[in-house]
């Protein structure tokens, strides 16, 4: 009889050569190496300087020149030329020279120069609002801090990225080892079968043997298509995260598997409490956009509030004519100078108090905000942790259940051998210790998952997953 031989090799399976095994780790790397959305994550640095860039060209020296002339009935009624170089500073300060070469019958006598033209250098210098908290300076500041965002968006867009695609990941392998087992007991079922009908037809077996056999196939030839649906269908979701043009043509030609359960390559060692409640909050990519966030609208409120001073300007000119030897400097407050003073503000300065009152309570959001995130992170890290533990004991206990149906169901076929029972108990022993392998199966991928989702919880995803 071939019953006892196929029973007690259920559980191998041999892949083809043409099989190639997808682990893991390597899943993982082609995510964040292939995947479009990880090349979205690695244009943030890039947008953060492009604002440095553009927050730098606030401060940039400016260079500027005019010509204007007019003829009219033969006359010449004017010739204007001019031109400068300003320089803007962080602090409200703008340094800036000029030179102007005027001519003509009907100029207007407030562009007169020397024959030669006149040289102007001089600075403007706000005295209350703009001074010292320019903003230039708080767009400067602003785009540093974002510089230092850029990385903490990079690392959580990564992280999303690698939760979703393991999640996938695991799914698949849960599939498909369910369908192997499923696979390998129909095997046995029609091998079980055949030997069944023979022995009637021997008269070893009663025939009524031969119909409960034939069940037994039918039902686990029905369990099999639908694990095998359900496999391939998690196949053809995981694509969705597979862009390495190698694994996505394995995938597609079938060719590509997961491992078994005792084929996994381990990706992530295994954490205790301490390492869990360690100070993950200080590197929290997503905490820390917040913590970023905060430092900007402080810098924004300093800002806001330099607004309410009123706009006075002051600025001063030193002059000196292009033909004669440069003698301003020895008559500041004299003869050659322009110097030259101004006020305004508005009277409610509705719009100003309005901004400083909208920054304070966008402060207070955030903070509030973090302060809810920071509840919410610790909380889902402490339900991750212990649903792993759990499951993790659960899979140990597991294990040893689905040893002892085994050795129940080798007892069972010794005793069907001896003809001390029937097909209708081999059968229930058969189904209980395949309930168990599938069982075994949920629960080892089930811990799994809670350590990713673990991991991505506290932030650390990619560094568990690649870094490592």
């Amino acid at each position: 009889m071939k019953l006892a031989w196929v029973l007690s090799g259920f559980l191998s399976f041999t892949y083809t050569a043409a099989e190639t095994i997808l682990q893991p780790k390597t899943f993982a790397k082609q995510l964040v190496e292939y995947h479009p959305r990880a090349f979205q994550a690695s244009l943030r640095p890039a947008f953060a300087q492009a604002s440095w860039l553009k927050a730098k060209g606030l401060t940039e020296p400016g260079f500027n020149l005019n010509y204007d002339r007019k003829t009219f009935d033969g006359k010449n009624y004017w010739n204007l030329l001019g031109g400068g170089l300003s320089i803007p500073t962080l602090y409200g300060i703008e340094i800036y020279s000029r030179f102007d070469h005027n001519s003509g019958q009907y100029m207007n006598p407030e562009n007169s120069v020397p024959m030669n033209g006149l040289y102007a250098g001089g600075l403007k210098v706000p005295l209350g609002n703009g001074l010292w908290q320019s903003k230039m300076r708080f767009e400067r500041n602003k785009a540093f801090i974002l510089q230092k965002t850029a990385p903490y968006e990079q690392k959580t867009e990564l992280n999303d990225l690698l939760h979703e695609g393991m999640e996938a990941y695991w799914t698949w392998v849960e599939t498909y080892n369910i369908w192997i087992i499923n696979r390998n007991a129909s095997q046995i079922s029609e091998e079980q079968f055949q030997t069944t009908r023979s022995a009637a037809m021997l008269g070893d077996r009663p025939l009524i043997d031969t119909v409960e056999s034939h069940m037994q196939w039918q039902s686990r030839l029905l369990a099999t298509n639908d694990a095998l649906l359900n496999y391939r269908k998690h196949t053809q979701h995981l694509l969705t995260f597979i862009w390495q043009e190698y694994w996505k043509h394995l995938l597609e030609q079938g060719q590509g598997v997961p491992p078994l359960l005792d084929q996994l390559e381990e990706i992530t060692n295994l954490v205790d409490s301490a390492a869990v409640n360690s100070d993950w909050m200080a590197e929290n990519p997503l905490l820390m956009q917040f913590y970023n966030q905060t430092e900007i609208l402080s810098k924004e409120l300093r800002f806001r509030q330099n607004q309410l001073l009123p706009k006075a300007e002051f600025k001063y000119n030193l002059l000196y004519d292009a033909s004669q030897d440069f003698q301003a400097l020895q008559t500041i407050g004299t003869d050659y100078y322009k110097a030259g003073i101004g006020i305004s503000f508005p009277i409610f300065m509705r719009q100003e108090r309005a901004a400083v009152q909208y920054t304070r309570l966008k402060q207070q959001e955030v903070n509030w905000e973090i302060a809810d995130k920071q509840r919410q992170i610790a909380q889902k890290i402490n339900a991750n942790f212990q649903e792993y533990v759990l499951g993790l004991e659960n899979a140990r206990i597991q294990e040893g259940i689905q040893s002892s149906y085994q050795k129940l169901l080798d007892a069972e076929i010794i005793r069907f051998r001896s003809g001390e029972s029937s097909v209708f108990l081999l059968n229930q022993r058969e189904n209980m210790c395949f309930q168990s392998q599938a069982k075994r199966v949920s629960l080892e991928i089930k811990w799994r998952m809670a350590l990713i989702r673990l991991f991505h919880t506290r932030g650390d995803l990619l560094e568990k997953l690649i870094l490592e």
